[in-house]
């Protein structure tokens, strides 16, 4: 949580990386973010399925801000679905998917608008899905949410570059 608290400082603040992007295996750093997840809330354990494309998946980027977006999607997943939470890694993707009772509308709206980053409200979304939201558009990824509605959500990063 600390971590998130001083990343969402930088990122307010508009202060350069404090490191280059370096490689990060994603499967290897969702796993061990599981077993973090797992320790902090044990209502939480056995409730993840991950479903890598391959053993390792290694992309380059700032590993803090990418395992706090993963984090935060995976912990509020979890939040709001007493069921299972799947995680699908691609070499180009991460997707998401719970089965619970969907976004609200207010939460939905703000992550598909585009919205000028200087012009975003706290309350258009949670604050988790805020924490997303100014990660991936700092680490030019793409979010998207593929379906949400009473039988679940499917939200999907892309993790190619987007333009700058």
């Amino acid at each position: 949580m600390r971590e998130d608290t001083e990343m969402l400082l930088r990122i307010a603040r508009g202060e350069q990386d404090r490191d280059n992007p370096t490689n990060i295996d994603i499967v290897a750093t969702t796993r061990e973010l599981l077993v973090d997840l797992k320790d902090l809330n044990p209502a939480f354990n056995g409730r993840t399925v991950l479903h890598p494309q391959k053993d390792r998946v290694v992309l380059r980027s700032d590993p803090a801000l990418v395992r706090m977006i993963i984090r935060n999607l995976v912990q509020n997943a979890l939040g709001h679905t007493n069921g299972s939470v799947d995680i699908f890694i691609t070499d180009h993707r991460i997707r998401i998917q719970d089965f619970g009772k969907g976004l609200s509308t207010s939460a939905m709206e703000a992550i598909s608008t585009v919205v000028a980053p200087e012009t975003r409200k706290l309350h258009q979304s949670s604050f988790g899905l805020l924490i997303v939201q100014l990660a991936c558009e700092r680490i030019h990824w793409g979010l998207q949410v593929e379906k949400t509605d009473s039988e679940g959500t499917v939200i999907v990063i892309d993790t190619q570059d987007l333009p700058h």
